[in-house]
């Protein structure tokens, strides 16, 4: 039953981060619940989460379990030091993968998804 409750808020939550933003670019704010620590990582869970919800749950249960990515509660406010790149998930939804420094003293923290495009790859406005 916990697992079930686990996996539900983890889907609910992931991978977007506490924030409105579409768009992300080098220096941007965004606050953060669930942080891996290597870009391996984050790589398996985007490779999940372009296949089905299932895996994407799966994935998380297991990295957590593992300990190669951690569950931050409340967030906590990062920035983006790095867009490693971008993708769309099993629904289609377009989602960017950042690494992430402490706003405090310039230090990594890890690897995040957000929902969203970089800022690079936003069409320009006229």
């Amino acid at each position: 039953m916990f697992i079930k409750l686990f996996l539900a808020a983890c889907l609910a939550l992931l991978p977007a981060c506490v924030s409105a933003e579409e768009t992300w670019d080098l220096g941007d704010d965004v606050a953060a619940f669930f942080v891996c620590k290597q870009e391996k990582d984050i790589m398996d869970l985007v490779q999940a989460d372009t296949e089905s919800q299932n895996a994407f749950a799966s994935k998380i249960v297991e990295k957590k379990f593992n300990q190669d990515c951690i569950k931050i509660f409340p967030p906590m406010k990062f920035t983006v030091s790095e867009i490693l790149g971008s993708y769309k998930d099993y629904r289609k939804v377009d989602n960017t993968i950042l690494k992430i420094k402490s706003p405090a003293n310039e230090m990594f923290v890890g690897y995040i998804l957000v929902r969203g495009v970089p800022k690079t790859k936003k069409e320009p406005t006229v």
